[in-house]
């Protein structure tokens, strides 16, 4: 076999250093900061000065976009879809580190626990029924 190949015949490729596309994504729009919002075409600029190969990567980072509007770090204000314009909200989303960290203190206060809710035990209302138009007979 070929040394530079695993066993199973593919080759691993080592990720990158630094932050993910997702994530310098949404620091080119910070950075811009329009009150427009930021468009795919002023993002790409903007990722390729800090050096990423834009052609080669375009539907990553279409796809990037488009879970950032999903998990609502980004807001998209016009257009539809990833052809539009985005901006930060206004309240941002935590991130993995700033949740962890709040649900590890919420989960050591000691707090009331609820009681599970009884369902009423009434008669369910019957179903109307159907009433059938007969044709008088003459």
């Amino acid at each position: 076999m070929i040394g530079s190949q695993e066993e199973g015949g593919v080759s691993q490729e080592k990720k990158p250093a630094g932050p993910g596309l997702g994530e310098l994504i949404l620091k080119v729009v910070g950075d811009i900061n329009d009150r427009k919002g930021t468009s795919l075409s002023a993002i790409k600029k903007a990722l390729e000065r800090s050096g990423i190969d834009v052609e080669k990567r375009k539907a990553q980072i279409k796809m990037s976009i488009r879970r950032c509007l999903a998990n609502g770090s980004l807001v998209l204000v016009k257009g539809q879809g990833v052809s539009g314009s985005f901006k930060l909200p206004k309240n941002p989303v935590k991130t993995k580190a700033e949740k962890k960290a709040g649900t590890s203190a919420a989960a050591n206060k000691p707090g009331v626990k609820k009681s599970p809710v009884k369902k009423a035990s009434g008669k369910k209302a019957a179903p109307p029924m159907k009433v059938t138009k007969t044709a008088a007979k003459k």
